[in-house]
């Protein structure tokens, strides 16, 4: 029999061998777990970048409508406009001619009337009453039904025909001085 005795101890590796060791026989499956994650990254970019230029072909296509559509939006908005400064002066003349009508359907056959003028917010009447009572009558009843805010009687003058006066209707409303004509006949 024959024994082999090494004298020579084992030498323990040391921290740098094992090192060595790990990277010898290890590296490769890192090597090719790092091709695969560059891989999936490489593919994930093409399908990032893809939807990129996507996303700005659909905000190049949205700005073109843009640019189209934004003359036709501002004629738009300017027909809009004049559509409604056309509707509040049609709802003014409607308001002027009903009051127009109004009166007109009140007046009195013993009033003659000479002339009527329409100013901004108000109806000028003059005229001659042959009965001052019928004149009278007509100014109350007018500032009776408060259909307009101001209702005033003035120059009132005495002449050959009846009596001479002039009316003024407005549709400001005022704090109306309220005042009693009396006519002498």
């Amino acid at each position: 029999m024959k024994y082999n005795i090494n004298l020579v101890g084992t030498k323990q590796p040391n921290l740098i061998d094992k090192t060595v060791y790990f990277l010898l026989h290890y590296i490769r499956y890192i090597l090719v777990f790092t091709q695969f994650i560059v891989l999936a990254v490489f593919f994930f970019r093409f399908t990032v970048d893809e939807k990129i230029i996507d996303l700005k072909d659909s905000i190049g296509q949205k700005k073109a409508i843009l640019e189209v559509a934004q003359p036709i939006l501002a004629e738009a908005k300017r027909i809009n406009d004049k559509a409604e400064e056309s509707q509040v002066i049609v709802d003014d003349q409607e308001k002027f001619l009903s009051s127009i009508k109004y009166v007109l359907s009140i007046f009195p056959e013993a009033l003659q009337l000479e002339r009527f003028e329409l100013e901004e917010d108000k109806l000028l009447l003059s005229g001659v009453a042959t009965d001052p009572r019928q004149l009278q009558l007509f100014y109350e009843r007018l500032q009776k039904e408060g259909r307009f805010g101001v209702v005033v009687l003035s120059n009132v003058k005495r002449q050959e025909t009846g009596y001479q006066f002039l009316l003024e209707l407005g549709e400001e409303v005022k704090k109306p001085v309220k005042k009693k004509v009396k006519l002498k006949s």
